[in-house]
């Protein structure tokens, strides 16, 4: 049996006016607003005994809730959510046995973690009140960096500082990856593998931003590693958060894309094609076989 509703959300035109009903009319608990531009979204969250309402207001002229609310327009239920390891619980072990082909040491790992995550088999403690004895057992959490519990808050701290680095200008979303072919170097080689991955995506884009017939400019780039496809399955790839623009070589002024998508795309390719397998090529991660699945 599915066990407690994590939290209700729903969309509502006007943050603060909402807000104020839940706090003023109906005396519960209202955190203040959180913006969250990866989502599109600003949410305050109504603490309830039982559960939890997150009230959503659109961020941003691109945000999903923006859409749903043009059909809803004085609000309405977007979405309920359940706790993820309720889920695993019920259906995890059909789930392993129809998948656990596909799955590797870290994924059964972080699957295990979640499952055990705040129950008696990770052990706990017990809480108790000095001035009425009430007691309560508090049980320890599983610290995997997959966890939803867990991890919702360092996610958020992150995020939180990196907007904090972003300047006041467009950005552009840049993806890197690699044949699959290539995957079982990520599993025997991981650190060398993926450090290769960093390296040779950031030389792509500063070589041919620096490049007067391109931009002409020194450009900043916050790269991220993925490893995992949305299907769960291994798929090193790159993530580029670039900002539209760089600085002049004097760094004296801003210096502005000329193309639609910031550098020619067809360029970024070539380059990329040719720096990685060469990379590899010079740690002796793979022979001349392989490399030739990139040109495929």
């Amino acid at each position: 049996m599915i066990g407690r509703l994590n939290h209700v959300a729903i969309a509502v035109p006007d943050l603060a006016a909402a807000s104020a009903v839940y706090r003023d009319a109906l005396g519960a608990r209202v955190s203040g607003p959180t913006a969250l531009p990866a989502h599109g979204v600003t949410v305050a969250f109504v603490e309830l005994e039982n559960t939890k309402i997150e009230l959503l207001e659109p961020l941003g002229e691109d945000s999903p809730i923006a859409k749903f609310l043009a059909e809803n327009p004085g609000g309405a239920i977007h979405h309920l959510c359940f706790e993820v390891a309720d889920i695993l619980r019920m259906h995890g072990d059909r789930f392993l046995d129809r998948y656990r082909s596909s799955f590797g040491f870290q994924q059964l790992k972080a699957f295990r973690a979640i499952l055990r995550c705040r129950t008696a088999a990770l052990g706990g403690h017990r809480d108790a009140c000095p001035n009425c004895g009430h007691q309560a057992i508090s049980y320890n959490s599983c610290r995997n960096r997959h966890c939803p519990k867990c991890q919702t808050q360092a996610r958020q701290r992150w995020l939180a500082a990196r907007e904090r680095e972003l300047l006041t200008t467009h950005y552009f979303h840049v993806v890197f990856t690699v044949p699959h072919e290539l995957n079982v170097l990520a599993l025997e080689n991981s650190r060398l593998f993926y450090d290769l991955l960093f390296t040779a995506s950031a030389q792509t884009l500063l070589e041919i931003a620096i490049d007067r017939k391109h931009l002409g400019a020194e450009i900043g780039v916050i790269s991220i590693l993925h490893t995992w496809g949305q299907n769960l399955l291994l798929h090193p790839h790159i993530h580029c958060a670039i900002p539209a623009g760089g600085l002049s070589p004097d760094h004296r002024q801003w210096v502005r894309p000329r193309y639609p998508f910031f550098l020619p795309v067809k360029v970024l390719s070539r380059v990329w094609l040719s720096k990685t397998p060469s990379k590899l090529k010079r740690e002796n991660l793979v022979c001349m076989p392989t490399t030739l699945c990139w040109r495929n």
